[in-house]
C-alpha cells in the first residue's frame, strides 16, 4: 500500500458544516427548482474556494413533482388509504384508476409466471427483487394498469416513500425511448399499511381505485463540475447527486456532497504529487430524472472518457447512523484493490462485496469506465427488522434528518475514499487486475452451455480461455520487479481492456446506450444473454423464436469480438514490452 498522507488531514468540522448547512439552507432538493441551483453554486463557490476550477453547467431536464394522494379500497367498509405519487407516474383521470389487487411479492419477472396480471393493480414490496423501476417496468409488460409499492421500514411504520419510476436512462430521445415501456399510474404506501393490505387479500378479492397527482415537466437544472489537474491527463472520476426529495434528506446526499467538496480541499493542497488528476461532478436528475446529470456529462465528454478516465468513485449516502459492517461495490477488475484498502482503513468492519450494476450515477459503463463504492451497510438483524432497508428505514422519506448522521462513521468514509483516490491518482501502474473478469466471464459461459439452447457459444469461449491466459501473462508482468519502467505502455493495456469488456460484461445496450435502470439482467455477467434459458424451453421456430435467435447470434458476435480485442490488447502491451532491453516476459 502507498504512502497516504491524505488520511488525516480530513477536517470532520467543515464536514458537518456543508452537511448542516445544506440541510438547513437548501431542504428540499428537487431537480428542477430554485434550492438546486443554489445547491450547484454553493459547490462551485467550494471548488473556486479550495483552487480548483469550477462551474455550474444548466441544460433542461425531464424531471416530475410528484405529491400525497390516496388510493380508495372497495371492501365491504370502504377506506381511503393515504399514498404517496411516484415521480414520473403517469397521471390519472379525475375517476381514477379502477383494478382489483393483485400481490406480486417482490415484482421480479419470476413472480409473474402462472399469473395473470392484466387489467389488474399489482401490490409490490421494495424490500427485495428489482429496483422500483424495473418493478414498474415488467408489471406494464405484463398488462397492469395500476402499482401500488409498500415502503421499506418496521413492520408498523406509517411513513410514505418518496421514489421515482421513471426506467429510462437521462433525457428521452426519439431512438432511447423505443424500447421503454409507458410509465403505469405509480404510488406508494406505508410498510404498515403494505401489511394491512395483505391482510385484507388474505380474506379474499379486493379491489381499489389509485388516483395520482403528478408533473412531469421539462425544466432548467444545474449540475456542478470541478477540475484539479494532475500530471497528465488522465483523470478519476469522483460523482455524487446533489438532488433528492423533500425535507432535509441530510444522507441522501448531503453527506455524499460534503465528502466530496473534503475531498477536493484536501487533495488540492497535494496537487504537485499527482499524476492523474481529479474531476468531480455534482450531478443532478438523480431522484426525478433517472440520472439526467451523469448521462449529460458521459455524452458531452466522451472522448475525454474514452481516453483518460481511469475509475468513476461513485458517493452516495455515507455516514448512516447505526450502520456497523462494510459493503463495497466495484467492477470486478477493481476488486482486488477496493478489499486490500477497505481491509486496512474500515476499523475492522465485517466486509461484503458485491459486482457493480448499473444502478446509481453509473453513467460511464458504455464508455468502459470502470467504478467503485464504498458504504458503511447495516447488519442482518437491523435489515430484517426493517424490511432489507439497507440505507436505512429513513431512507427516501422526510424522516432523513441530521439525526441519522453517524458523524464519525462519515470520517471513516472519508478516509477510505481518500486512500482509493490517492492510490489511483499517484501510483505509477493502476491497480487494475483482470484474472477474476476472466472467470467471472468463463463462468457464466459455463452457465450458458448448459442451457440446452440451440446457441453455439464454442467460439466465444475459446475466446475467453485465451483472455483468461493472456491475463495470466499480463498480470507476471505487472508482478515484475521493472514494471514502472514499462507503466505507460500497461496503463494504456488496462484502460484498453475495460473499455472492450464492461460494455459486454455490464450492459445490453453497449457502449452508445443505456440499459433501463435496474434491468433485471444486470443481474447476470454478459446481460446480454440473460434469457437464453428460457429460450431454449420456447418452441423452436415459430417468429418470436427466430427474432430471438437473431438478437441472440448478435450477441454472442459482440461478445466474441470484444474478447478478441481484449486479448489482441494484451499481446500488443506485452510485444511492446518484450522489445525494450530486459522486457521479455
Amino acid at each position: 500500500m502507498a504512502d497516504n498522507p491524505v488520511a488525516y488531514e480530513f477536517s470532520a468540522q467543515r464536514v458537518r458544516h456543508d452537511v448542516v448547512t445544506t440541510t438547513e439552507n437548501f431542504p428540499t432538493r428537487l431537480a428542477g427548482t430554485e434550492q438546486v441551483r443554489l445547491t450547484a453554486e454553493y459547490c462551485v463557490d467550494e471548488l473556486r474556494g479550495a483552487g480548483l476550477q469550477a462551474d455550474v453547467h444548466t441544460f433542461p431536464g425531464l424531471v416530475s413533482f410528484p405529491e400525497e394522494t390516496y388510493v380508495e379500497l372497495s371492501t365491504s367498509t370502504p377506506r381511503r388509504v393515504r399514498a404517496m405519487t411516484f415521480g414520473h407516474s403517469a397521471p390519472t383521470p379525475e375517476a381514477g384508476v379502477w383494478g382489483e389487487i393483485v400481490d406480486v411479492g417482490s415484482g421480479t419477472e419470476a413472480d409473474y409466471r402462472g399469473r395473470d396480471v392484466a387489467g389488474g393493480i399489482v401490490l409490490v414490496d421494495t424490500q427485495a427483487g428489482p429496483g422500483r423501476q424495473e418493478k414498474q417496468r415488467i408489471a406494464a409488460l405484463h398488462g397492469a394498469v395500476g402499482y401500488i409499492g409498500i415502503n421499506w421500514g418496521h413492520a408498523t411504520d406509517e411513513t410514505l416513500p418518496y421514489g421515482s419510476v421513471k426506467c429510462g436512462w437521462g433525457n428521452p430521445s426519439p431512438i432511447a425511448s423505443r424500447g421503454e415501456v409507458p410509465t403505469l399510474p405509480c404510488i406508494g404506501v406505508s410498510r404498515a399499511e403494505g401489511e394491512r393490505i395483505r391482510s385484507q387479500l388474505r380474506q379474499g378479492a379486493l379491489h381499489a381505485c389509485l388516483h395520482t397527482r403528478v408533473s412531469n415537466p421539462w425544466k432548467p437544472v444545474q449540475v456542478a463540475l470541478g477540475c484539479l489537474p494532475g500530471q497528465t491527463d488522465d483523470f478519476v472520476l469522483v460523482g455524487g447527486h446533489i438532488d433528492s426529495w423533500e425535507g432535509p434528506q441530510a444522507t441522501d446526499n448531503a453527506t455524499g456532497m460534503a465528502c466530496m467538496l473534503e475531498l477536493a480541499r484536501v487533495f488540492a493542497q497535494h496537487r504537485e504529487r499527482l499524476r492523474r488528476g481529479l474531476e468531480f461532478g455534482f450531478w443532478v436528475g438523480h431522484e426525478t430524472g433517472t440520472m439526467i446529470g451523469s448521462a449529460w456529462y458521459a455524452d458531452r465528454n466522451w472522448r475525454r472518457l474514452q481516453r483518460h478516465a481511469v475509475a468513476y468513485l461513485q458517493i452516495d449516502q455515507p455516514g448512516c447512523r447505526g450502520a456497523t459492517h462494510w459493503g463495497a461495490t466495484s467492477n470486478t477488475e477493481l476488486r482486488p484493490f477496493q478489499e486490500r484498502v477497505d481491509k486496512l482503513w474500515t476499523d475492522g468492519r465485517p466486509w461484503s462485496w458485491r459486482r457493480a450494476m448499473k444502478i446509481g450515477d453509473t453513467s460511464f459503463y458504455g464508455a468502459g469506465v470502470p467504478m467503485l463504492s464504498g458504504l458503511a451497510t447495516f447488519d442482518a438483524a437491523t435489515l430484517k427488522d426493517t424490511a432489507n432497508a439497507t440505507l436505512g428505514a429513513w431512507h427516501h422519506t422526510v424522516e432523513n434528518t441530521l439525526d441519522k448522521v453517524d458523524w464519525d462513521g462519515l470520517a471513516m468514509h472519508l478516509r477510505v475514499y481518500g486512500a482509493y483516490l490517492w492510490e489511483l491518482c499517484t501510483q505509477p501502474v493502476l491497480p487494475l487486475s483482470f484474472g477474476g473478469v476472466a472467470n467471472e466471464i468463463l463462468q457464466r459461459l459455463d452457465v450458458l452451455c448448459r442451457v440446452g439452447a440451440p446457441l453455439p457459444l464454442d467460439e466465444v469461449k475459446a475466446e475467453a480461455l485465451r483472455l483468461q491466459s493472456g491475463v495470466t501473462r499480463l498480470d507476471r508482468l505487472i508482478q515484475s520487479d521493472d514494471v514502472t519502467r514499462h507503466a505507460e505502455i500497461v496503463n494504456e493495456c488496462l484502460k484498453r481492456l475495460s473499455r472492450h469488456l464492461i460494455p459486454v460484461t455490464h450492459t445490453v445496450q453497449g457502449r452508445y446506450g443505456h440499459d433501463t435502470y435496474g434491468l433485471s439482467a444486470q443481474t447476470t455477467s454478459l446481460p446480454g444473454l440473460y434469457g437464453l434459458a428460457d429460450w431454449a424451453r420456447e418452441p423452436i421456430g415459430t417468429p418470436d423464436w427466430v427474432g430471438k435467435e437473431i438478437d441472440f447470434l448478435r450477441e454472442r458476435n459482440r461478445i466474441g469480438d470484444a474478447l478478441a480485442d481484449a486479448s489482441d490488447e494484451i499481446d500488443r502491451c506485452l510485444a511492446l514490452v518484450g522489445s525494450e532491453p530486459g522486457g521479455k516476459h
